[in-house]
């Protein structure tokens, strides 16, 4: 069983910049179709099609590396796969599913707390019931992230890619008053993308 080193992880999560907005990326090696690609924009991947020439992707070792084009994007999950231009990149493999109860680690840039590590188990899979993201299945961790961390790659214990952090949703026990905002705090739901989705949308491409 192959394992992946730190050195290895941190250089393949890049931080993706734009103006004033950023998120993360993951680097995959691909096939030689898709010799480079990033996933990781989430609920801002559209932005990504809008307007190419702005953006570009800050590597672990200081490089800036603009972003090519465009492969795929799929909205509705909340993913996009481009490629950038540049050549020695270091690449994360795409694992297997991990069960509900397994060991997932996450490494992002939550708040731009560059390459903070958390880990947890999966807590459930699901499809959403309504909105753009009606009938997606996500994937729910109880490893900590926050905003600045979506894309980040979710590994399992062997540094493998299984997954990619998304969104947070808060829950609120109902308020009691009604000049209250919101009732007591309760917990994070935290919710990523599967890498089923990953790869079903490299493979479309």
């Amino acid at each position: 069983m192959e394992y992946a080193s730190e050195q290895e992880v941190e250089l393949a999560v890049p931080h993706i910049r734009a103006l004033q907005k950023s998120m993360n990326g993951v680097l995959f090696g691909q096939s030689e179709l898709i010799d480079l690609v990033i996933t990781g924009l989430l609920a801002r991947g559209h932005i990504l099609l809008e307007g190419l020439p702005g953006w570009g992707v800050l590597l672990r070792d200081g490089r800036v590396c603009p972003v090519k084009e465009v492969l795929a994007a799929d909205k509705a999950a909340d993913i996009a796969i481009f490629r950038v231009e540049g050549e020695g990149f270091n690449a994360l493999k795409l694992g297997e599913p991990q069960k509900v109860g397994g060991e997932v680690h996450i490494i992002a840039h939550p708040d731009s707390r560059f390459f903070t590590y958390t880990a947890g188990l999966v807590s459930r899979y699901y499809t959403a019931r309504s909105g753009k993201s009606a009938k997606t299945i996500w994937m729910a961790v109880t490893a900590e992230f926050a905003r600045g961390s979506s894309g980040g790659p979710v590994l399992d214990e062997c540094g493998n890619v299984v997954g990619m952090v998304a969104n947070t949703q808060s829950i609120y026990y109902p308020k009691k008053k009604k000049s209250d905002l919101r009732g007591p705090f309760q917990m994070v739901i935290r919710n990523c993308v599967r890498v089923a989705g990953i790869q079903k949308l490299i493979e479309a491409k």
